[in-house]
C-alpha cells in the first residue's frame, strides 16, 4: 500500500499571496500581483492539475491512495476536493481550508467536515504560501488559529500545519506544541519535515529551531509529513542528504511517525513522480522493509482510512 499523503488538485489557481492575488496563466505559469512567474513545469499548457489528471498519475505509478491538499496561494478548493473525494470510491481523503481571519472560518470548517473524506484541517502558516504572509499580524498562538484548531478537534479531524521556514512568522514551535498538548487526542501532522531550506541548512541557529520543530513528533499525537523536503533543500535526485535527514529523524521519533508524500504537481519542477516514489526506497540499509511500509503508506492509511 503506497499513499501519497500530500497531493494537490486544482482546475485553476485563484488564491492570495503577500504580493497580491494569484491566478493561472498558461504553460505552467501564474500571475502574482500582476507579475508572471513559473509555478508548474512548462509542459502544463493549462496551469491546472485536476482530479482526473491526479488519478491517471497515481494509476501509472502504482500509488493506491492520496490525500488532497490545498493552500492559500493556490486558493480555497474545498468544493473541488470534496467532489473529487466523493467520486473516488474511497481512494482519496482531503484537507479543508478556511481563512482564519474570516468570521465564517469555523462555519466553513463545520460545513466541510460533514463531507465524506474531509478528514483534515490544513493550516498553511508559511509567509510565502499562506496566512501569516497575507495577514502579517496573525499569530500562530492567537485566537484565530486556536478557534479553528478547537473546531477541528471537536469534529474528530486531524490538523496539518505547514509552518514555513525556521524563524519565520509561522514557525512558532511553542504555540504549536501548546495546541498539540491541549488537543492531545487530535492528530497533528507537521509537514515538509519541518521545512528546512537550502539557504538555512548550514545555519546553526536555523538548524536548532528546525530540530525543535520536528522534535515535537516525540509527542504521542504528532507526526511528520515528508513532502517537498528534498525540493526545499534544492537537492538533485537521488537526494542523499535529504534521505539521511529523514533517517536521522526516523531514528529519533520512529518510522510510525513519518508520512511520505510528494507535494505534486508543484515538485514536478525538480523531480519526476517516479523519482519521488523511489527516493527513500533506493537508500539501501537506511530503512528496513517494515519501516518503509509504514512511511510509504501504512501510517497514512491508519490515520485517515482507519486501516
Amino acid at each position: 500500500m503506497i499513499v501519497d499523503a500530500h497531493l494537490h488538485i486544482f482546475t485553476e489557481v485563484n488564491g492570495l499571496s503577500p504580493h497580491g492575488p494569484v491566478c493561472s496563466d498558461a504553460y505552467g505559469r501564474v500571475r502574482v500581483g500582476g507579475q508572471t512567474r513559473p509555478f508548474l513545469p512548462a509542459y502544463f499548457k493549462q496551469t491546472a492539475f485536476d482530479a482526473d489528471s491526479a488519478t491517471a498519475l497515481l494509476d501509472e505509478m502504482g500509488v493506491e491512495r492520496a490525500v488532497l491538499m490545498q493552500n492559500a496561494f493556490i486558493g480555497i478548493r474545498n468544493e473541488e476536493i470534496a467532489a473529487a473525494i466523493e467520486r473516488s470510491e474511497g481512494r482519496f481523503r482531503g484537507a479543508l481550508q478556511a481563512d482564519p481571519v474570516s468570521p465564517q472560518a469555523v462555519h466553513v470548517l463545520e460545513q466541510f467536515a460533514e463531507r465524506t473524506g474531509m478528514k483534515i484541517l490544513k493550516l498553511e502558516l508559511s509567509e510565502g504560501w499562506g496566512w501569516t504572509g497575507i495577514y502579517p499580524d496573525l499569530q500562530v498562538g492567537g485566537a484565530e488559529i486556536a478557534r479553528l484548531w478547537k473546531a477541528a478537534a471537536k469534529k474528530g479531524m486531524s490538523v496539518l500545519v505547514d509552518p514555513g521556514p525556521p524563524l519565520g512568522r509561522g514557525y512558532d514551535v511553542e504555540a504549536i506544541e501548546r495546541l498539540a498538548r491541549e488537543h492531545c487526542d487530535t492528530p497533528l501532522v507537521i509537514d515538509h519535515l519541518g521545512y528546512l531550506t537550502r539557504e538555512m541548512a548550514d545555519s546553526p541557529r536555523h538548524l536548532a529551531r528546525w530540530r525543535q520543530m520536528w522534535g515535537l513528533a516525540r509527542l504521542p499525537n504528532v507526526y511528520l509529513g515528508l513532502s517537498a523536503a528534498a525540493s526545499l533543500l534544492g537537492e538533485p535526485y537521488p537526494c542523499p542528504k535529504t534521505c539521511a535527514l529523514v533517517g536521522e529523524v526516523c531514528d529519533e521519533v520512529g518510522a510510525e511517525k513519518l508520512l511520505w508524500g510528494t507535494d505534486a504537481p508543484l515538485t514536478l519542477n525538480l523531480y519526476t513522480y517516479a523519482q519521488m516514489c523511489d527516493m527513500l526506497c533506493t537508500r539501501v540499509g537506511l530503512f528496513s522493509q517494515d519501516e518503509l511500509e509504514l512511511i510509504m503508506g501504512g501510517n497514512a492509511s491508519r490515520l485517515w482510512w482507519g486501516d
